[in-house]
Parts: structure tokens; sequence; C-alpha cells
């Protein structure tokens, strides 16, 4: 049974992030719950409620759905798990948080073996490559990325492993967002299967401005939906990534790549019944200085390509000296291509050399960019693609391919030829043939009109086969208007089938036939010759004949025959007449318009509608889409330009005469600068990233007037401890906030100063001082004491090692 409408579970869109924190300071986590009703949130630790005070501060804001928890005063006791738990009628949801407090000792040993990973990092670094470099300031970044004394880290392995187990994590990742395509699955014809993988993507290194390609195969049934992150974070599909899925293969292309684009990829594919996950890392190499000096440049046409064909095997052989620099060469070129205004042209090509050479695409000697149009690819093969999407006027000429690097350069050059759309209307008849019936030794005549760009090509033909030679008079005219009549002059019963009309232009043909009939006179039957007859002569007396008895005339009912009215004879045809006429129209530069209006009468034959723009007929044009179906006559401009302004007349003419009505098409140019955003939700965001206000802070600050200093928690003996070992003393102090507030550390009467053994720690009332490796001087009286304006005041402990 589902969900009532309005009606959901409850849902966590944020999740809490689990982090480490130094003893004595506060930890905040915050979430965000979406349901309906709304739900109810309650936090549990060790399987026990937590009773909220001034340890724990929980709440719950309805309205925005943000959830947080503040746990004061953190130490020794408050690790572990707490979870969260939000319900409502329909559902419940749970997420967690792990907190693991450290003293200031755990820090610095972490920090020790920071230095001891970051040694031997640099050592494995004089070995490796670039790649290997950039992964190892990256791995550093985020081990030694600390705030506030917040550590946190991407781990790629627990990314994909809370992916594939947490489903409550999953959803929150993958919700479907604004704009999303969904694709309609129809009905299951085979059994459901799980994603699974084909070929995982592959880790790879991008020059700084260049564009990454991840690819991954991926099959299952039915086709599952894939969603791309980065270092945990879901990517949108944007001018910056683009995002395709076909056949099983599913892509990501990082355009213009830089320094900040360095990570780890992560794709997550799912269907109904299962979901996998796979990772891939990304280096952004910075853009060293060209050689200058580099050969000159080698044009290779496409039909010397086939000569210089370097097998793949005997490419990778020469790819494993890495001592040697090679000059690039194409093994694969564009050819030549010709395609129609608008359509899609794409261009391959393949360079070899060493190091890998970087390609580059010009148009007429201007170097292609990616943009709307004009799509630069790169597959794993090695193969580079220039894609044209909607070929323009401005794109025909001389396509080339540059292939470049440290040892030389080459090019390899093609032509593209582009057909302007404007010049290429297809065939279509407004006259067509009628049906026609006529007497022997009539003369017929079969007309037809046909429109078309460029001028079209007519011709003529009888669809009767004939078994002997006919001597027939046919006269065929044409004119430049694409009218044609044919003439039969004194038809004969030979004259009779299907004549047919043939158009046709290099855009496309098109055809109109019509029947002939001959109808012969009747001649009259031949009458029988008259034969008179006699009767046989047969001895016999013939007698007189009777007289007829009297006639019985029997009446029988008839019925009335029934009326049957005259067929109704056709009317004649009405004079045309716009019963709604044309509206000026004001539009901007570049957008469609739209003329529409209404003739009677809707079914006469013989009326004809013409377009007329300042007085003279409309030009047949890609852009112009004329319409008249049922006394409905309309006309569509695309794309309009300041030369389309003026007035449009339209005319309605059959046999009684003529009407017409006409409009002004008013166009204002097109602003050359857009003042307008073409993403809204995008500047709204960065809006809300500089907003300065939610980044200030108010510092309350309690001001405690000649509250003397207490320990509330004096210090403990530690009595007897072995050399070498670490000892730890602490104490609470009041008041918590005093600015005067000042902590001195005295052992056997005489300051303590800090060193690399001794480390003293103050904050928020906490009072602790460590020592590491004891020594047998470290033996006895420690003492604190604690003095703001008020006074002073102090406690004592001691301590004694033994060997």
């Amino acid at each position: 049974m589902g969900l009532p409408p309005g009606a959901s579970p409850p849902v966590f869109t944020q999740i809490f992030q689990n982090a480490r924190f130094a003893q004595g300071g506060d930890a905040l986590f915050e979430g965000r719950i979406t349901g309906n009703p709304k739900p109810t949130v309650s936090w549990t630790r060790k399987g026990a409620k937590l009773v909220y005070g001034s340890k724990y501060q929980v709440t719950h804001d309805e309205t925005t759905g943000v959830v947080t928890i503040l746990i004061t005063a953190i130490g020794p006791g408050d690790e572990g798990e707490y979870i969260c738990t939000a319900a409502n009628q329909y559902g419940e949801a749970i997420c967690t948080v792990y907190i693991q407090p450290e003293a200031a000792l755990m820090m610095q040993q972490q920090r020790q073996q920071q230095q001891q990973q970051q040694s031997s990092m640099q050592k494995s670094i004089l070995q490796q490559q670039h790649m290997s470099q950039q992964f190892s300031q990256q791995q550093q970044q985020q081990m030694l990325s600390m705030q506030n004394g917040v550590m946190q880290t991407f781990r790629v392995d627990t990314f994909e492993y809370r992916l594939l187990h947490e489903v409550e994590f999953r959803r929150t990742l993958t919700v479907r967002l604004t704009g999303e395509v969904v694709e309609e699955e129809g009905a299951i014809q085979g059994p459901p299967q799980a994603p699974q993988l084909l070929q995982k993507p592959r880790s790879t290194k991008v020059t700084d401005g260049g564009n990454a390609t991840f690819t991954v195969k991926v099959n299952g049934y039915p086709s599952p939906r894939a969603v791309w992150f980065k270092n945990g974070v879901r990517l949108q599909a944007c001018d910056k990534y683009l995002m395709s899925q076909s056949a099983g293969q599913v892509t990501l292309v990082v355009k213009q790549v830089n320094t900040s684009d360095n990570g780890h990829y992560t794709m997550l594919a799912e269907n109904n019944s299962g979901c996998t996950v796979a990772s891939a890392q990304l280096a952004v190499v910075p853009r060293g200085e060209a050689a200058t000096d580099a050969p000159q440049r080698e044009i290779i046409r496409p039909e010397r390509m086939e000569q210089q064909q370097v097998p793949p095997q005997a490419a990778d052989d020469l790819g494993d000296d890495s001592s040697k620099n090679m000059e690039p060469k194409f093994v694969r070129g564009p050819a030549d291509a010709q395609v129609q205004e608008g359509k899609l042209v794409r261009f391959e090509a393949r360079a070899t050399g060493r190091p890998y050479p970087e390609v580059t695409w010009y148009i007429n000697g201007r170097q292609v960019v990616d943009d709307a149009t004009h799509k630069i690819l790169v597959n794993e093969a090695g193969y580079h693609s220039l894609m044209i999407q909607r070929a323009a006027l401005s794109d025909a000429g001389t396509v080339s391919c540059v292939a470049r690097n440290k040892s030389g350069e080459a090019t390899c050059q093609c032509q593209l030829s582009v057909l302007e759309t404007q010049q290429m209307v297809a065939p279509k008849f407004v006259e067509r043939f009628q049906q026609t019936s006529v007497s022997e030794g009539d003369t017929v005549v079969l007309q037809c009109r046909a429109v078309g760009t460029p001028c079209l090509s007519s011709h003529g033909r009888r669809m009767v086969s004939q078994s002997r030679t006919l001597i027939m008079l046919w006269l065929i005219q044409y004119d430049q208007n694409g009218a044609s009549c044919l003439q039969v002059l004194s038809a004969g019963a030979p004259d009779a089938g299907w004549y047919q009309c043939n158009a046709q232009n290099t855009a496309g043909s098109t055809a109109t036939r019509a029947r002939l009939h001959v109808q012969l006179p009747k001649a009259p039957e031949p009458a029988a010759p008259y034969r008179p007859t006699f009767p046989k002569y047969s001895g016999k007396l013939i007698e007189p004949e009777p007289e007829p008895e009297p006639e019985v005339i029997i009446l029988r009912p008839v019925e009335r025959a029934h009326h049957v009215p005259k067929a109704a004879e056709e009317p004649e045809p009405e004079h045309p007449k716009f019963i709604h006429p044309l509206r000026d129209i004001d539009i901007v530069e570049g957008t469609r318009a739209h003329f529409e209006a209404k003739v009677i009468p809707i079914g006469d034959a013989t009326m004809t509608v013409e377009w007329f723009h300042n007085g003279k007929p409309l030009a047949a044009s890609s852009r112009a889409t004329v319409t008249w179906r049922f006394g409905f006559v309309a006309l569509d401009l695309l794309n309009v330009i300041t030369n389309d302004a003026g007035v449009y007349t339209c005319r309605a003419t059959n046999v009684k005469g003529q009407d017409e009505t006409q409009a002004s098409l008013r166009i204002t140019d097109r602003p050359l600068i857009e003042r307008q955003s073409q993403h809204p939700e995008a500047l709204q965001q960065i809006g809300y990233l500089e907003d300065q206000s939610r980044f200030q802070r108010s510092i309350s600050m309690e001001e405690y007037a000649n509250v003397k200093p207490t320990f509330i928690k004096p210090l403990t003996n530690l009595g007897e401890v072995l050399e070498g070992k670490y000892a730890h003393f602490e104490a609470q102090v009041q008041p918590l906030s005093d600015p005067f507030m000042r902590i001195e550390w005295y052992k056997d009467g005489k300051s303590i100063t800090a060193s690399s053994r001794i480390n003293v720690i103050y904050n928020f009332g906490y009072v602790a001082l460590n020592i590491m490796q004891l020594r047998a001087e470290d033996s006895g009286t420690y003492t604190v004491r604690a003095i703001n304006r008020a006074g002073e005041c102090s406690c004592q402990a001691t301590i004694k090692v033994v060997c």
C-alpha cells in the first residue's frame, strides 16, 4: 500500500560529521532531517537515552529540520558512539556520531608520526614521477588539515563502504536534483540483475587547463543510474562537469582542470537489484614552458596517412624506452567531410610521440575551444575528436589538427564543406491533378503547380501499359513559377488511364497523379432479319376458335412509391473573408514570431492563400513555415533578424474574388551585454556564500567582579611511579571565563618551565600538567597556583619516581 499524498518517512538530508577533539573543549554536531508529518528526535548512548542538561544540549528546529547536539567539557568517558533516531508514523531514520577525545600528548605523538610519514613520502617522491608527487602532497594536506582542534580527513575506502552498506546514507546523497532527467522504464522483459563493473576508471594525470575523462563500463538490468562524487561531495552536470551514459558506458569529463580539481572521483551505479562503486584519482600538473627551439611543423594530408601507420605493438615498444624523445606523428588523421548547415560532424585523429604530444584543433587558422557548438574529446585509446554539433557556414574551410611536444610538432589537415540550409527546400505541390471524365474526341487539360528551392525539374508519365504502338497527341508546357500543363488533344479510348507528374530537386521529390476516364458512345443493336412463317397442311379441317370467356381481374393492394428527394446541389463558392485578422507583434531579435488568422469559406477547393512581406511575395526559407488547414492560416518565423521587420500581408483568393489582412512586425535589437544571469540558482548560491553576516561572531564575556579563584577539584597524589613512565596531574578551577586568570606551576617551591618533556594545559577551568619519560629528579611536591585580580588559591600533590 502506498503512502498518502504528501506523506514521507524521515530522511537525513545532512548527516553528522565524525571528528576528534582535544580534552576540555566543546563538541558541536549539526544535521538536517526531513519528513511529513514532522518526525520526533531522540538521542541514545550505549543503549540508554541521554539526559539533557548542561552536559548535553540538544535542539531540533521543526521548521528547517536542523538537529544539533552540544557536548560541553569533553573528557575521559565521553568517547564512543552517539545515536540520533528520527521517527514518525511512516518510518524512522538513524544517524550515528563517533567521538574520540585526545590529550595534548596524543596530539604531539600524532604530529611526530606525521613527520615520520612526511620524511618517508619525501624519499618516495625522489623515485616516482610527478603523479606520485601530487598524490603525496594531497595526502599530507588531508592529514594536516586541522582547524580549532578538529581533525578532518577523507578516506575513499570508507566512503565507498558507506555507499554500499548504509542505505540511508546512500539515499541522502543520491536524491534526485531539480531538473534531473528521469528515464521511464518499460515492462521488465528478463530477470533483474544488479550492476556489475566491466571496466573500472583509471587514475589520470592532466596538464593544467586540459580536460580529464573518466570512463566506466557497467551492466545491469534494468539499466543502472550513475551518480558521480568528488571527495565524497556529489557532482552535478554543468559546463564544468559533462556526464553521459549510453550503452552501458558511463563517462565524466572535467573541463579546464586546475589544482582545485585534484582528488578522488567516485562513480555509484544502482538499480532496484543492487549497487556498485568505483573510484579513480585525478592529478593536475602545472603547465610547463613550451620549447623555444621547436622545429618547423610537418603538414600531413589524409592521403599520406596510410604510409605512416604504426602498428599498436610497435608503438607500445617505443613507449618502453623513456630515455629517448620522439617527434609527434599522426597514425590516423581526419578525413574531408561535407555536411548540411545545422547538422553534426565529427573529426578524429590519433598521434604518437615521446613525451605524449598535446593535440590542438584549428579551423581556418583559429584555435578551437570548447563552447556550445564545438566539443573536444579524448578517449582512453588516445583518439582525439573534434565534434561540431551544429555546423555553421563560418566552420567551412580547412580543419587542422596540431600535435606538439618538446621534440617538435606535426599537423594534419582536411576540408569541411557546409551546405547552406536556406538554399535547399524540398518540392511541394500547391495545385494537384484532378480526376477527369470526358467524352471521346474532347480535349483534356491536366494542370499542377509545385514550389521548392532550388529550381524544380518536372516530368510526367502515363501509368498504363499498352500492347501496341499508339499515335497520341500530347502537349506539355512548363513555366518558371513551377506550373505544368498537359493537354491531350482529341482524347480517345487509348488515352484513358493514370497520369502522374513528378517534381524533384536536390532537397527531395514529390508526385501527383489523377485518372482520366474516356466515355465512348453506345452503338445501336442491329435488328434481326424478318422471316415469314406458313402453317403446314395436315389434311384436317380447321374449326373456328371458340369465343373467349369473360376475363376475371383480381385487384391487389399496391404500396405507394417513396419519394426520393433530389440530391442537394453544391452551394456556389462564397467571397473570401477574414473573420479573425492578423495582429501586430513586438518581439526581441532572435526569438520566434507567429502570425495567425481565420478565413471563410472553409471547404472551398479553389481558394489559394499567399503571403507578402512589404508588398513582395514571401521568399521560401527554412526559417519561415506557412500553415493553411480548415480555414486556419498561420505564419511562423524562427530566429527573427532586423531584416524581417515590416508589414506582412495574407491574401486569400478564389473564383469570387479576394480578401487580405495585414499586420506589422517590430523587432527590438538584442542588447550587446547580457545583464541577466544564465544560472540564477548559481547566482543565488554565490550571494549566500558572500553574505558576511553569517560569519560574524558574537562573543559574550562574563565578568566576575571580586570573585576569588577556587579549586573545585584539587590535585591528586600519584604515589610511586616507575621511571620512564608518564605522569599526569589535573584539577579544575573557578571561575571558568575569567580573562585575568593566571596559572602557575611549582616543584618543591621552584617555578616549572615548559619543555619537550613537560607541557601545561589550561582550558575553560581545566588545568593539567603532563610529564613524559619520568626521571628520579622528578620526585617531589607539585603545586598549582591560580591568581586573578580578586586573589589567589593553590593546591598540591606529590609523586615519587622509583627505579
